[in-house]
């Protein structure tokens, strides 16, 4: 038997020292963060911040669960309960 549980967590997103903040600003506003990742922009690393997770309710994540006990190590087949509306 086996418990996963959702949470939230920030990362964050290194750039070398001549990295142009208005122009990665830009890229955020107008292609979103997928875009950030580029060499030419001056990304370097990205990391989780475990530290700062948080658990979330199913209200924060749609009415889908957030909690799920599963019997074995199956989880398709052997979800035996789960506190939301999935």
């Amino acid at each position: 038997m086996y418990i996963d549980y959702k949470v939230t967590c920030w990362k964050r997103v290194h750039f070398n020292e001549n990295t142009n903040p208005k122009e990665v600003i830009q890229v955020l506003e107008e292609e979103g963060l997928d875009y950030v990742f580029d060499n030419e922009l001056g990304f370097v690393e990205q990391e989780t911040l475990y530290d700062t997770d948080e658990e979330i309710t199913p209200e924060e994540n749609g009415g889908c669960s957030t909690i799920e006990v599963y019997e074995n190590n199956n989880p398709v087949d052997d979800l035996i309960w789960s506190n939301g509306k999935d």
